[in-house]
Parts: C-alpha cells; sequence; structure tokens
C-alpha cells in the first residue's frame, strides 16, 4: 500500500481520490487544507497553462498531468483526485484564509492545546504566500500572550533552525 501511495496508482489511491466528506466540526486532531496561488504575471503573459484545478464544495484538488508519449506524436493526459477537508483557490483573500484556516488554531493555543501549521509543497507552489498571509496575524492575535514558537525548514534530508 506506502508503494501504492508513492507512486499514486492503485486502490487505495483511488479509493481516498473518491473519499467525499464534510469538513470537521469543532477541534479536529487533524486537518488538510490546500490554497492554490494565482498565476504568476510572467506566467500568465507566457500563456503557460494552469495545470490545477479545484471544487471547493467537494474539498478536492485535481492535478491535470499532461505528457509527451514515448512515440512523441500525442500528448497523454492524466488527472490525479486529491480529496481535502478543505481549499481555498487563487482569489482568496488573506484575511479569508486566515479565518478560516489559522485563526481556529491560534484560538486553540490560547486556550492552552498546542497546534501545529506546515507549509509544504514544491518550490513555486505558494508555501510563502501562505505563510506571509499569516504571521503577522498570528502575531498579533497573540499579544500580550507568553506563547513558545518554533519555526524550521527541512530541505531534502536537512533541517534548518529559521530563528
Amino acid at each position: 500500500r506506502i508503494a501504492e501511495f508513492a507512486f499514486l496508482q492503485g486502490r487505495a489511491v483511488r479509493f481516498v481520490a473518491a473519499w467525499r466528506h464534510d469538513p470537521p466540526e469543532g477541534h479536529p486532531n487533524i486537518m488538510f487544507v490546500a490554497r492554490k496561488r494565482p498565476l504568476l504575471d510572467f506566467e500568465a503573459h507566457a500563456g503557460d497553462w494552469d495545470c490545477v484545478g479545484l471544487d471547493a464544495r467537494e474539498g478536492r484538488v485535481v492535478c491535470h498531468d499532461g505528457r509527451l508519449h514515448r512515440t512523441g506524436r500525442r500528448l497523454e493526459m492524466t488527472h490525479r483526485k486529491f480529496a481535502l477537508d478543505r481549499v481555498h483557490g487563487p482569489s482568496v483573500s488573506d484575511d479569508a484564509f486566515y479565518q478560516s484556516t489559522i485563526q481556529p488554531l491560534v484560538k486553540s493555543v490560547l486556550s492552552g492545546t498546542d497546534a501545529t501549521v506546515v507549509f509544504y509543497g514544491q518550490t513555486g507552489t505558494g508555501k510563502t504566500h501562505s505563510f506571509n498571509a499569516c504571521w503577522r496575524r498570528v502575531g498579533a492575535s497573540l499579544v500580550g500572550h507568553q506563547v513558545s514558537v518554533m519555526f524550521f525548514e527541512i530541505h531534502g534530508k536537512k533541517c534548518y533552525d529559521l530563528l
């Protein structure tokens, strides 16, 4: 089963991709959220194709993977679907993203529990864009409270302390 997930193939992956559920209520133990960054100006001017689609109502991300067939004569298209708890499109405001995703974690921290936010993805996918939308708002929410914070970056097999 692990190999099926590693290669994004197999029955287990198809099951997870077809999984439909409502976002969890209350304080879930873990939540998977995606925020799609808009195409950058140079990408739009170059006519680059947006290969990621969203269905916010269903909480799904669809990645369209176009590859040239080994004969070099035709394009093959694969559509991979991922079911998440919440999906934000490129037009979502920073405030809306913070309020729906990060603010509940800040409230839980203020009530005495721990919280972790992981910004994960390939280079250029919008991790910094989403992080910058949140860190000042988190700081403003925590003014006057004593909290412990860690920032680190995992790059390949190395871990860097960012503080």
